[in-house]
């Protein structure tokens, strides 16, 4: 029998839900959506969260609005595209839950910092952290 996943379990496969999503638009492949969340999710995800395709749909709906906003608040000379996938990643999967599904700015800043901590390079928690607290 399958437990269920934890909120942060939740949100690491979230972020790589994202990762994919990311990676697929980037070759112009429109990968089907329930194929990423299963291929992270191991088809377990309706028994672990109603959350994870309220946050895909999310995610994909407001993706322009979210790449436009999260812009806003890079250095000039950047670009969201110039950033890499897992950070993308990462401000797209807090951008999104502040910004939409309402969670609170705290609670997202720390899940995005850790996550960060964990899959980017050494002081990219620090850019992830400095563009959410701004959003």
């Amino acid at each position: 029998m399958e437990s269920k996943l934890t909120r942060n379990q939740i949100h690491e496969k979230l972020m790589i839900c994202t990762y994919q999503y990311l990676f697929y638009a980037s070759m112009n492949d429109k990968q089907d959506l329930s194929i990423i969340i299963n291929s992270s999710f191991k088809n377990n995800v309706s028994k672990n969260d109603p959350f994870v395709k309220e946050y895909m749909i999310s995610l994909i709906k407001n993706y322009n609005d979210s790449v436009n906003n999260i812009s806003k608040y890079l250095k000039e000379t950047w670009t969201f595209d110039r950033l890499g996938y897992m950070e993308r990643a990462i401000l797209l999967l807090g951008y999104n839950e502040i910004k939409y599904l309402n969670t609170p700015k705290p609670v997202v800043v720390n899940i995005c910092v850790k996550l960060a901590k964990e899959y980017c390079d050494d002081n990219q928690y620090k850019f992830i952290n400095a563009i959410l607290e701004k959003a």
